[in-house]
């Protein structure tokens, strides 16, 4: 089993195994979204999956030494990762997703060069 070495942001190197795992977890729970920060003039890539149980969530976090899990209101789990390490996990499974995975992976790769119209609200939880 050869082990994936680690780009820059992402800490740990992954095995192939473990990048199918993921990548089977994103290409059917998986979000790839670019959302816009506070004042609207940048943007940033965040990669999540959504769950009940947090257990898969802690995997993720376990095989990619990072991420952040959260808990909404309607007690559903969050696991998302922002910026370059989002870039960085994008690059890595473009590849192996389907293609219409891959091309809400591209846009989520979007540099906020290309002007986006926002199509809905983001809004957080608790605020």
């Amino acid at each position: 089993m050869t082990a994936l070495t680690p780009v820059g942001l992402i800490p740990i190197a992954v095995s192939e195994y473990d990048l199918g795992w993921i990548v089977g977890i994103l290409e059917g729970e998986g979000t790839f979204v670019l959302l816009r920060s506070g004042g609207g003039r940048r943007y940033y890539s965040q990669v999540g999956v959504t769950q009940k149980d947090p257990w898969l969530l802690y995997r993720f976090i376990e095989l990619l030494g990072c991420g952040h899990i959260s808990l909404d209101s309607d007690r559903v789990y969050r696991w998302y990762i922002r910026g370059g390490k989002a870039r960085e996990l994008i690059r890595l499974v473009m590849p192996y997703l389907s293609p219409r995975r891959q091309k809400q992976a591209q846009r989520a790769l979007n540099d906020g060069t290309i002007p986006i119209v926002p199509t809905c609200r983001v809004t957080r939880f608790g605020t």
